[in-house]
């Protein structure tokens, strides 16, 4: 029982038992309700009975977040922050990345492939195709690319990738190789107007249609009529008979009769001596320009055939009548319009006008073609020095006789063709020409192939019934028969 502060106290000792005996006694009582040590301070807080009631509706102010709460997950499902381990890893990752696939470089292994490659089918078939349009550089092109993609892309069509290498790179070989073989031994006589092959390698008894441009041989004898086989080839430094300038084309064209294939490899031949020798004055007199022709009139299952043009030298010539790289550029562009006027007058017909009229004014119309041209070039070209005025004198002639070829291609009966052509003809003689020949350093003797005026040059010839436009005396063709 506690002691009235107002009652005597007692002495010290007893005093000091009572407040010992106070102070571990036992409390009186149930304990108190609550924490032992007060007031938890983990415990949520109590309502406060005198706060404001909670607003509701939309201008109510936001929960309070709890700073002890959990992380809740984001709008996808994932937490806002990441689990320990590699940067941005997802929740769950082991440290270093290695619990999830895809991450920290580990893949995990692709299954089989089951696409093939469009790069690798591309390749295989352009390949297959490589000689056409140069298909094989496409095709190796896509095998390489294939190559680089297959594994990247799991696709197959790897070994298709190089099959399409492999037959691309055999393609370039092979076009390579073709391309070697046609610039060394091109001119062997396949094509018409190709290179001439002026070596003369071959030697012995060679067929006539296998023949190359420069080969030179022996005269095969016998009759001019007769079917000829084969010939002798010789060197061109040994004395020879004829010599190989040309080969022309007839591809396979038929002919209605013996004439007109006779008429066509004339005409095909005199071309071909163009590129072989261009100044046709400076070939001798006594040359004959001749060939030899098939039998047939019809080429026989599609073959091409040709013709080959040569010029019968004589016994005993050595060496070659080729001009081609001894002309300067300004005696070349002379001699080209020059041979155009000659080859039209090599084109007239053999008939008489008054059988066919329309023939010989076709011809002055080809030939008014070949004229003006030559009239034009004679005008817009600087000949220069001791050329200029016989090219002026040159061109005043051929500008009167084109008056009268123009006039003879509209004639309306034979006997005026004949007589304007007599008057172009007047304008035409080769001594005109020869002034300016001398001043471009050209020869100035013999004449023109085909015959413009007179002359004496070597030529192709036939019976001509105007007489004033044709040489007398000039050397026929010899159209040999080959079989």
């Amino acid at each position: 029982m506690p002691s009235d502060p107002f009652s005597p106290q007692p002495d010290g000792a007893t005093g000091q038992d009572d407040a010992f005996a106070r102070a571990f006694a036992a409390p009186a009582g149930p304990p108190p309700a609550g924490p032992p040590y007060g007031t938890d301070p983990y415990a949520p807080p109590k309502a406060d009975p005198y706060a404001a009631p909670p607003q509701t509706g939309p201008y109510a102010a936001p929960p309070q977040a709890d700073p002890f709460a959990p992380p809740q997950a984001g709008p996808y499902g994932a937490p806002p922050y990441a689990a320990p381990g590699a940067p941005g890893a997802a929740p769950g990752t082991a440290w270093g990345g290695w619990g999830q696939p895809g991450v920290g470089g580990w893949q995990p292994p692709a299954g089989p492939p089951t696409t093939f490659s469009g790069y690798a089918i591309a390749s295989l078939v352009l390949g297959i195709l490589g000689g056409a349009c140069f298909m094989w550089v496409g095709a190796i092109a896509f095998g390489i690319a294939a190559l680089r993609t297959v594994r990247q892309r799991n696709e197959r069509g790897r070994g298709m990738a190089v099959a399409g290498i492999v037959l691309g790179s055999v393609w370039a070989f092979v076009l390579a190789t073709a391309l070697v073989l046609v610039i060394v031994f091109g001119g062997d006589g396949s094509e018409p107007f190709g290179e001439d092959d002026l070596s003369g390698t071959q030697s012995g008894r060679t067929e006539v249609f296998e023949l190359r441009n420069g080969d030179c041989f022996l005269d095969p004898g016998g009759d001019t009529e007769d079917d000829v086989r084969d010939v002798e080839v010789v060197s061109c430094g040994e004395p020879h008979d004829a010599e190989v300038y040309g080969i022309a084309d007839l591809g396979t064209t038929s002919y209605k009769d013996e004439a007109a294939l006779v008429a066509d490899a004339d005409s095909r031949c005199l071309l071909v001596l163009r590129d072989f020798a261009p100044d046709t004055w400076a070939i001798p007199e006594d040359a004959e320009l001749s060939y030899f022709r098939p039998s047939e009139l019809r080429a026989v299952g599609g073959s091409r055939r040709h013709v080959t043009c040569f010029l019968g030298t004589g016994p005993d010539t050595t060496g070659s009548l080729r001009q081609a790289g001894s002309l300067t550029e300004i005696q070349t562009a002379y001699l080209e319009v020059e041979f155009g006027v000659d080859y039209e007058f090599a084109q007239q017909p053999s008939s008489d006008p008054g059988a066919d009229l329309g023939g010989y004014r076709t011809w002055a119309v080809q030939l008014a073609v070949a004229l003006d041209k030559e009239i034009y070039v004679l005008q817009h070209r600087s000949w220069g020095g001791v050329a200029a005025e016989p090219a002026g004198a040159l061109k005043g002639e051929l500008e009167k006789a084109l008056l009268h070829v123009r006039a003879a291609a509209a004639a309306d009966d034979a006997a005026t063709l004949e007589r304007e052509l007599g008057k172009a003809d007047e304008h035409l003689g080769p001594e005109r020409a020869a002034v300016l020949r001398t001043a471009l350093g050209l020869t100035d003797t013999g004449g023109p192939v085909g015959g413009r005026g007179s002359g004496s040059g070597a030529g192709l010839s036939t019976a001509a019934p105007v007489a004033d436009l044709r040489t007398a005396g000039r050397p026929e063709a010899r159209g040999v028969v080959a079989v």
